[in-house]
């Protein structure tokens, strides 16, 4: 892999780490029942928690969810980074100055996909979510696949939703 390409990624890491109690503050507010659900819901209408992570600078969300699939409230995690964790020049690739295959760019961005969900897993690992009863889920936004938090794996929407 390119030096340009490792800078980045290490870069990130090194981004992710500093915001880690930060994220860890926000997801024990969820486990605490913090929902932010729309006013004509209750925590019992909820069937899971999905939280989904945007691509566009990897902005994530937290949405509740019933059997239906109707979305009942959402809440941002991380406020701090409106714009998402990792939208900055200094975590994406300088594609002017670097002779960058389209290869070496996807596989820029599976690694990047990559350290982001592990340190998310690493950060909920974290979390005091004994109390939470219902199933969280954590997925890039229009994937097939998400993570089961609190079974500590992949699950394909029929799973999920089955």
């Amino acid at each position: 892999m390119k030096t340009h390409i490792q800078e980045v990624l290490q870069l990130t890491q090194q981004h992710l780490e500093t915001i880690s109690q930060e994220l860890v503050t926000d997801l024990n507010s969820v486990a605490r029942g913090d929902y932010s659900l729309y006013k004509h819901h209750t925590p019992n209408d909820i069937y899971l928690i999905d939280i989904e992570i945007f691509a566009d600078g990897y902005r994530p969300v937290v949405y509740l969810m019933d059997q239906d699939e109707t979305q009942l409230g959402f809440k941002p995690l991380l406020a701090s980074y409106p714009d998402g964790v990792l939208s900055g020049y200094d975590y994406d690739l300088d594609y002017d100055s670097y002779d960058l295959s389209d290869q070496e760019i996807d596989d820029f961005y599976e690694k990047q996909k990559d350290l982001f969900i592990n340190w998310f897993i690493q950060c909920w690992a974290k979390v005091d979510n004994s109390g939470l009863t219902k199933p969280v889920y954590l997925m890039m936004h229009d994937d097939a696949e998400s993570f089961d938090l609190r079974r500590n794996k992949w699950a394909n929407d029929d799973e999920k939703w089955g």
